[in-house]
């Protein structure tokens, strides 16, 4: 087959050529999302850590030392590489250059030396979601006493960033469970009650980063001892002649934990529970007692609580005397959580 070409045909193909060139360069300009093409914005990021009237917190944990701040944009790509990185006091006045547009904010509070050189490798969007922290972080970092503030994490996804709207808010969760320990002795109880530690069997050492669901559990469970009151022993101090409507304890130990989520059955080794050792000491006899104390309304494992992370779980106890020999009972209750009103 013999093809013939005129110059008018020629012509023709060139125009097309050209005229398809044309299309194709406007219809990779409308594709170009703002992100990639929009002006500088300043954006600002602000924080929220609890209720200032919430009495539960202290001091030390709701402290924010370091602030890792991820800006991922509408295509979740992090865009914010090379300056993740804030003190607690320079955010409020830290900005951070990004195109308008639509963004992905994340942040981390208080990670652990661990934790700092993952988040410095840059991780993806997907690699941060599933991040995970580590067990030598909880032995090194938190322990049973996070003197420079727990881990908390935040985010605010799918926001709108522009000239007039620079400014993203975050309401952080803190990512461990707290279980407090108090304790009081009935009237006749008249020798002194000095608590002389406190441990925590299946402690979760591992948790997530951002788990909105609070539906992850480690595998691995430990028993951690706890931090007591006084180090060297916590005297309960308080007797009550009311059990059933005095409300006075003395407060004993701070025991923490990544979450603990029981399924709709479960066995006494899967549930969480305080090993309390105390000694007793009246008419000269110094005696030594082991207790468990469950977390739980009725002191049962079988109506154990899971544990959740941004929640304070109150275990408090009360000893008392049948003949010569020393009993507890106790109840558990939510209050006070961490969580931001």
């Amino acid at each position: 087959m013999i093809i013939h070409y005129t110059y008018k045909t020629q012509r023709m193909l060139i125009s097309l050529f050209f005229l398809t060139l044309f299309f194709a360069s406007c219809t990779q300009t409308d594709l170009v999302t703002l992100d990639e093409s929009g002006k500088n914005v300043n954006m600002a990021v602000t924080i929220s850590t609890r209720s200032s009237s919430d009495p539960n917190v202290t001091a030390s944990e709701d402290a924010v030392s370091e602030v890792y701040v991820l800006i991922y944009n509408s295509n979740y790509l992090l865009e914010n590489g090379s300056d993740i990185f804030v003190t607690g006091t320079n955010l409020n006045s830290k900005r951070w250059v990004v195109k308008e547009g639509v963004k992905h904010v994340y942040v981390i509070v208080n990670p652990s030396s661990e934790l700092k050189a993952r988040l410095n490798s840059l991780p993806s969007h997907s690699n941060l979601l599933a991040m995970k922290t580590s067990v030598s972080s909880f032995e090194t970092d938190v322990s049973n006493n996070p003197t420079t503030g727990m881990l908390m994490t935040g985010k605010s996804e799918n926001q709108l960033i522009g000239e007039t709207n620079n400014s993203v808010a975050v309401n952080l969760t803190k990512r461990m469970a707290r279980v407090d320990l108090y304790m009081r002795k009935e009237a006749n109880v008249t020798g002194a009650v000095t608590i002389k530690s406190v441990s925590m069997d299946n402690t979760r050492k591992v948790g997530q980063l951002f788990d909105d669901s609070n539906s992850y559990t480690d595998s691995n469970s430990y028993s951690v001892s706890g931090g007591l009151i006084n180090s060297s022993g916590v005297l309960v101090s308080v007797t009550t002649s009311s059990p059933s409507t005095d409300t006075d304890y003395t407060l004993v130990s701070y025991n923490y934990t990544h979450p603990n989520i029981l399924g709709t059955t479960f066995s006494e080794s899967s549930v969480n529970k305080l090993n309390i050792i105390l000694t007793y000491v009246e008419g000269g006899y110094t005696m030594t007692y082991t207790y468990i104390a469950y977390i739980s309304d009725s002191n049962l494992y079988q109506n154990s609580k899971s544990l959740f992370s941004n929640n304070i779980y109150q275990v408090k106890t009360t000893l008392y005397k049948e003949g010569l020999n020393l009993g507890i009972s106790g109840t558990t209750t939510v209050t006070n959580t961490f969580t931001i009103n």
